[in-house]
């Protein structure tokens, strides 16, 4: 018997996902200020959407490419805190693409 545990693991990312989103992206708006957090915000969408667009590499690499964009533009937030910015755009660019297709 083989038993394919994809779906239960893109199940499992997609609650991590949303677990951060919710959780961890009001925590950041109040620590950075809200202008601050929109502007981090909104170049961490941008770099995630070039990224996904832009390099056919894996998912690991293109978490780099965001970064060093977002340290470029001034964005010099702990390795947590990027994370959680990085995986919300990613989330939000997901839920996107669903309403849109």
């Amino acid at each position: 018997m083989h038993i394919d545990f994809t779906e239960i693991f893109l199940a499992v990312l997609s609650l991590i996902s949303v677990a951060i989103t919710t959780l961890v992206v009001p925590i950041l708006r109040e620590r950075l200020g809200a202008d601050r957090y929109e502007r981090a915000a909104s170049l961490a969408a941008i770099a995630v959407a070039a990224t996904e667009q832009m390099l056919n590499v894996p998912g690991a690499e293109k978490k780099e490419a965001v970064v060093a964009f977002l340290r470029a533009h001034g964005i010099n937030l702990g390795e947590d805190d990027l994370d959680a910015l990085i995986e919300s755009a990613v989330y939000y660019l997901k839920n996107q693409k669903r309403e849109d297709g």
